[in-house]
């Protein structure tokens, strides 16, 4: 089946899982717009645009110039993030900050920029890049996790609110995916021979790095990806193996996300009938 109608946005394109979901909507034949902080070439029919997911001013005239060109997008996949490294109580607060600019406050950029345009043509899917840890917080990534909890809580209410124009919401919820994630995430511990943690997180990141090369093939996340654009009723959540929904299911009964976003919609619901 050809998409050659539906009109795509990703963000975070350059490289991974972006670059793979990027090539993969393309080869179904939608129209991709790639997006980036710093744009470069890709091959194939695709097209490069500059977005900053920090930069309200970059977002709506990278939207704008796609609905100028295009008239339409149906589907935006906010794939833009990165992870940081280290315990908790060490972190600096302008770490955690800039963690939350992209990871989370770009997401919000992102679906405010595109909500509207869907919502005049009554159609739009939007696809989450979440994560496990959105689920299952980790040691040495707690920040990481909180953004990722943070993009299912939001993701969650906005689900709930925008079905009635028919804009679908769904997340994606990788494992470790062998990708130059762990080459990118941001490093920040205490040094000196006083740190109490210094020996559980260099074993912690050698361990984490391991797991990393050994992850995922992006290109598989990707195929999910394109399958659940392109489901006529997609569930909210969408974890990428059987481990991981294993793993789900010991935090939360409904994996799919089904149940709880019948409920959120319930009022809404109510109101509109």
């Amino acid at each position: 089946m050809k998409n050659l109608n539906k009109v795509a946005i990703i963000t975070g394109a350059s490289r991974g899982i972006g670059k793979e979901i990027t090539l993969s909507l393309s080869k179904r034949g939608y129209t991709v717009y790639a997006t980036m902080r710093d744009p470069q070439p890709m091959n194939g029919e695709i097209l490069v645009k500059q977005m900053d997911v920090t930069d309200n001013h970059s977002i709506k005239r990278c939207v704008t110039e796609v609905l100028e060109q295009e008239g339409r997008i149906d589907l935006l996949v906010n794939n833009a993030g990165y992870g940081l490294f280290g315990i908790v109580e060490q972190v600096d607060i302008e770490d955690v900050k800039q963690q939350f600019d992209v990871n989370v406050y770009g997401v919000i950029r992102t679906m405010q920029a595109v909500i509207p345009v869907m919502r005049k043509q009554k159609s739009g899917r939007i696809i989450n890049m979440s994560s496990i840890s959105g689920i299952v917080s980790n040691v040495c990534l707690g920040i990481y996790s909180g953004t990722k909890h943070a993009v299912e809580a939001i993701s969650a209410s906005v689900a709930a609110t925008v079905f009635p124009w028919n804009i679908k919401v769904s997340l994606i919820e990788p494992g470790p995916v062998s990708t130059e994630f762990a080459m990118n995430v941001t490093h920040k511990v205490e040094s000196g021979n006083d740190d109490p943690y210094a020996a559980f997180v260099e074993d912690y990141r050698n361990t984490f790095n391991e797991r990393i090369a050994e992850g995922q093939n992006p290109a598989d996340i990707a195929e999910l990806v394109v399958r659940v654009a392109e489901e006529d009723n997609p569930h909210f959540r969408y974890q990428t193996s059987k481990r991981l929904v294993d793993l789900s299911g010991k935090f939360i009964n409904d994996t799919t996300g089904n149940s709880m976003l019948k409920d959120l919609e319930a009022p809404l619901r109510s109101f509109l009938t």
